[in-house]
């Protein structure tokens, strides 16, 4: 009985096999056989905060006289959902059939052989919703192998603004207690939402630093940074590093030495609030020649110069200089070095450059000879053009958020930055992504893009200390510490003597916030501090991280001492500066130095006379 059983049950298993075969692929042969069957897609997404109703607008056309539709196949990246299909023209519920599998949703729609017209098109509803909660969410914006034609979203207003949309947002409207949004075509399978002030991730650091050899070394572990777009917090750092600074081009940087023979796990974490602020970068940047970053091909230069001018610029073959132009030529100069990597570069998704082990060539053999390209390649070109003309551009290693519809994998992810001398402050910009997503990134602000590690000064350094997707975790969150940017400063004096040439102390600065202080500045002080620091004792490059101190040591003339003894200080995080931060110090000087004068010369004849009387006594005794 149980083997009759068992090949029932084989039996209704083979049927139903046969059955679904027949279901699915018969109706996609009777639809896609029509050559000239066009179908766009509308999308209409309505969510309160928790209930997303979501609404699918096909619509069926075809450039021939009339054809016959039976069923259509539709497929939904989605899981998890009970849609309802509804025919506009017959004004009628469609029967359908649905089969779910792990990531995405299978509809066969009955059409019941529904006439198709060249100037009757037939369109379909398809609606279906789903709980939702949370400040960042993911809205359905494409059908597999179906063009999108529009994409919309409502909301509550009390909700609050939209601080990122993967997806330019084309046009916004109030309407009753709700904003109803229109993007741009989006070119993936979601579009991706934030709300809120500022996106805020945490992130963590989990490396092991060791030495095998005779020696101590030093490692070094490098972390986000402070800049106009992106704020760091610090919650833990475990151990404490040995050294902490700041480098060359202003990357963040621990510094451990390692003993013979042993390891060190190192454990940090920490949130990155991605918040763009204004800057007032006025350092002059020093444009340092290399080979990787080096334009010298005169046709290269003459056919983008030509490229340039048709954004409606006047340049001349042979132009080099961006200081040539006015303010508002030179925006429109820097969009269109960016569009011109856009039109002769191709993303190459299958390399991730040197981090793969690929060898880095040039930037003028990229521009010149290849034409698909890694992001690196991508980075590495638009640097070189923005530096032949004369434009400080730097190489940036850092993360894409998983807010991005671009999927790194956990790999790290390269671009670059120019320095805008007009608005003072340092421009990400990202040809390769936008190249990939086929989304507009020119001008947007960037939150999904984490800074790691600059390079200016060398294509090639600092290294990149992680290497597994494990050294570096990211993970957004929706509630993190307010960032604090506090700091204390004291004067600490030494003893002093009357007979010291000078007053010697320090200027203790205490970091009472929860980011680092990367530089300090002297506004005013009494006497004037500044001349009298030892810079070479003093490294103004010291990161000073959460609950820590540093003492700025100075050594003044005592004669320059004045009894009201004061210093103003600035402290810079990033761009955050903590202004005008005041510490006095009262110091009881002696009124007369012409009495000082006087008492010192009687001292000196004093102990002059007692030598002599020495002397001449041994010298009586001796005889």
């Amino acid at each position: 009985m149980r083997n009759l059983l068992g090949c029932f049950h084989k039996i209704l298993y083979l049927f139903s096999i046969l059955f679904l075969n027949f279901v699915f692929l018969q109706p996609i042969n009777s639809v896609f056989a029509q050559e000239d069957l066009s179908i766009k897609s509308t999308f209409h997404h309505n969510w309160d905060g928790e209930r997303l109703d979501t609404t699918i607008y096909l619509t069926l056309s075809t450039e021939s006289a009339s054809t016959v539709v039976t069923y259509l196949t539709v497929t939904i990246p989605q899981t998890e959902i009970n849609p309802e299909i509804f025919s506009i023209n017959r004004d009628k519920v469609l029967e359908h059939t649905t089969h779910k599998g792990r990531e995405s949703t299978d509809l066969v729609i009955d059409l019941e052989k529904s006439p198709l017209y060249k100037d009757k098109p037939i369109t379909l509803k398809i609606t279906y919703f789903q709980s939702l909660t949370g400040s960042t969410i993911s809205l359905l914006s494409k059908l597999n192998n179906i063009e999108t034609n529009e994409f919309l979203f409502t909301y509550p207003s009390s909700i609050g603004e939209i601080s990122w949309s993967s997806a330019t947002i084309l046009n916004q409207e109030d309407k009753g207690g709700n904003v109803k949004i229109t993007t741009e075509i989006p070119n993936t399978d979601f579009v991706k939402i934030a709300f809120g002030e500022q996106i805020t991730y945490s992130f963590d650091i989990n490396k092991t630093l060791s030495n095998s050899s005779d020696t101590t070394i030093y490692s070094e572990v490098t972390l986000p940074i402070n800049n106009s777009y992106q704020n760091i917090v610090i919650s833990s750092i475990n151990p404490l590093p040995d050294k902490a600074y700041k480098d060359i081009d202003g990357n963040y940087i621990l510094q451990y030495s390692i003993v013979s023979q042993s390891a060190i796990d190192i454990k940090i974490s920490g949130f990155i609030y991605m918040n763009k602020q204004d800057s007032n970068d006025s350092k002059e940047y020093i444009i340092e020649q290399n080979p990787l970053w080096k334009i010298s091909n005169t046709s290269l230069i003459r056919h983008i110069n030509r490229y340039v001018n048709t954004y409606g610029l006047n340049i001349s073959d042979t132009f080099s200089d961006i200081n040539e132009l006015k303010p508002e030529e030179r925006e429109i100069f820097y969009e269109s070095i960016y569009h011109y990597v856009l039109e002769y570069l191709q993303p190459n998704v299958n390399s991730v450059g040197s981090l793969s082990g690929a060898e880095r060539i040039g930037s003028e053999d990229i521009l010149v000879k290849q034409g698909m390209s890694s992001n690196e390649e991508y980075a590495d070109s638009i640097i070189a053009l923005y530096r032949y003309y004369k434009i400080p551009a730097r190489f940036v290693i850092g993360y894409l958020s998983n807010i991005s519809n671009y999927d790194s994998e956990g790999i790290y992810h390269y671009w670059a930055e120019f320095y805008d001398q007009d608005k003072k402050d340092w421009v990400i910009v990202e040809p390769f992504f936008e190249d990939y997503s086929k989304t507009p990134l020119w001008s947007k602000e960037m939150k999904d893009h984490i800074t790691l590690i600059y390079r200016y000064s060398n294509p090639f350094n600092p290294k990149l200390s992680f290497f597994s997707p494990q050294d570096f975790t990211l993970k957004l969150v929706e509630q993190a510490p307010v960032y604090t940017n506090k700091a204390k400063i004291d004067l600490v004096l030494s003893p002093f003597n009357i007979s010291d040439p000078y007053l010697s102390g320090v200027i203790n600065i205490k970091n009472n916030g929860n980011t680092i202080l990367d530089s300090f500045t002297f506004k005013k002080s009494k006497p004037e501090i500044s001349e009298y620091i030892d810079y070479i004792g003093n490294n103004q490059k010291i990161l000073i991280l959460p609950n820590q101190e540093y003492e700025i040591k100075f050594n003044i003339p005592f004669k320059e001492v004045e009894e009201d003894f004061f210093v103003v200080m600035d402290i810079n995080s990033g761009v955050n500066t903590i202004k005008d931060i005041y510490v006095k110090k009262e110091i009881e000087l002696v009124k007369s130095y012409s009495d000082l004068d006087i008492f010192s010369k009687l001292l000196s004849i004093l102990i002059y006379i007692v030598s002599l009387a020495g002397i001449f006594f041994v010298y009586k005794k001796v005889k």
